[in-house]
């Protein structure tokens, strides 16, 4: 009976499919609170409104950085336990206590208790996702293995806020919670099935130790191996990350991704609290607002990652979508602070063409930056797959997780940046400024492409 099933569940496709119902959990969590998080603070820890702001981007820019502090350890403790199967249990446990830290806490101080905890699960999450598509590149192609991640990522991000926001507004605080905790029960069946006696998860076994040394022993084995392109990684190691860095294409890959993360997270400070002011909506229609915003990531991400692909594959002399992308986002950017502010009485916040403009401005931004994450996924496979031929794959876990590191400090700079433009200055000017960084980020696209003599996707 302890074998039952052993087959199937230690198939690369179930610890694929597990991994991935990891990710689902964790950013369904993560986005969860942005709805909610004005109403625990103000109704269950009691803070005066006029704080709400300042504690909300402290809240959001904690969970980032820890995140981007605590990655690469995590991810070098991630490599040195045996069995991988068991970190990922006790980082959906880490979850669990979060979950419930975050959900019973009346004070500020449980909330960044159950965000630390959040954090350093969520770095686990993705240490383990970033190895196993390390681990199974050469069984799938990469660039697949990178969409089914970023379906998951999108999945979680965009129904953890319209599940809070409805719940919370129809059915109470409790039952709004109560869906967090089914999903992390679904998630730790997942981890449980998946058979503890698989290679990956409890790397080589004693037989397979003792089969390396009669090889090693064997008298047929040169003494001085012929020099191969698989042993030039080796020497390298020590390096890898310097080299890794030294890559001009992938450095524009990480600006790309921190630029997105800066972007979203913009929306996580700023819109629940934008919404609730200007036009007096409640928690439901922020959380639909935010699926608006994410949903689309499900299918166009995907789809511009397989077409970026294909394009890199004919080398074609098309149009960069990713330029075309940044120049249609700027004016949507814009027409986002014009409904309800007072220089625009045509479009005020009581009128149906300034609330129709603003949500129609939230899915086109939706759109765009999907398609934009999608274009930078495939650049991602494409300068990571070059790399793995120069570094090895080791490179391409430390890779995805620099990516990784690059959007998290972007979820970092995200609401602060937007938190202390709006307060200051207003909604409108803090759109302003991403037009003005997104019109920048155009530029220097185009001047490195002409320099370097590199498309970029």
């Amino acid at each position: 009976m302890a074998n039952l099933g052993s087959r199937w569940r230690s198939s690369p496709i179930f610890i694929l499919t597990s991994v991935a119902v990891g990710m689902i959990s964790n950013m369904f969590l993560y986005g969860f609170m942005v709805p909610i998080l004005p109403y625990i603070l103000e109704e269950r820890v009691k803070i005066n409104p006029s704080n709400t702001s300042t504690v909300t981007i402290l809240l959001l820019a904690q969970n980032a950085l820890i995140s981007t502090v605590c990655t690469p350890t995590i991810g070098l403790i991630h490599h040195l336990v045996p069995s991988k199967r068991v970190f990922l249990i006790v980082s959906l446990l880490i979850t669990l206590l979060s979950s419930g830290c975050m959900a019973a806490s009346r004070s500020v101080y449980g909330i960044m208790v159950g965000r630390f905890l959040q954090a350093l699960a969520d770095s686990c999450m993705k240490s383990t996702g970033f190895s196993t598509v390390a681990e199974h590149s050469t069984t799938f192609p990469p660039g697949s293995l990178m969409r089914l991640l970023n379906m998951a990522v999108s999945t979680g991000t965009s129904a953890g806020p319209m599940m809070s926001g409805l719940l919370l507004q129809k059915y109470g605080y409790w039952t709004a919670w109560s869906s967090v905790f089914l999903l992390l029960f679904i998630d730790l069946v997942f981890r449980l099935l998946v058979d503890g006696k698989s290679a990956y998860y409890n790397g080589p076994t004693a037989a397979d130790v003792k089969t390396e040394e009669v090889k090693s022993d064997d008298e047929e084995t040169p003494l001085l191996a012929a020099p191969s392109v698989q042993s030039v990684p080796d020497t390298a190691s020590r390096y890898q990350c310097y080299l890794i860095l030294r890559q001009r294409p992938f450095l524009a890959v990480l600006v790309h991704h921190a630029l997105i993360a800066i972007l979203l997270a913009s929306f996580d400070a700023a819109l629940p609290l934008h919404v609730r002011q200007t036009f007096a909506w409640g928690s439901a229609a922020t959380g639909l607002l935010f699926s608006a915003l994410q949903t689309p990531s499900i299918f166009l991400t995907p789809l511009f990652d397989w077409l970026g692909e294909k394009k890199r594959k004919k080398s074609e002399a098309a149009p960069s979508p990713t330029l075309l992308g940044f120049l249609l986002l700027a004016p949507c950017f814009a027409l986002l602070g014009l409904p309800g502010h007072p220089a625009f009485p045509s479009l005020g916040s009581e009128t149906l063409l300034g609330q129709a403009l603003y949500i129609v401005s939230v899915v086109l931004v939706g759109v765009l930056i999907s398609s934009l994450a999608g274009t930078a996924a495939a650049q991602t496979t494409s300068t990571v797959k070059t790399m793995e031929g120069m570094l090895g794959k080791t490179a391409t876990a430390h890779a995805l997780s620099m990516v990784a590191m690059s959007s998290s400090l972007g979820m970092v700079l995200g609401p602060i940046v937007s938190g202390i433009l709006m307060e200051k200055l207003g909604y409108l000017a803090m759109n302003c400024f991403w037009v003005f960084l997104i019109i920048i980020t155009i530029m220097i696209r185009i001047i490195y492409s002409y320099y370097n003599d590199y498309i970029l996707i």
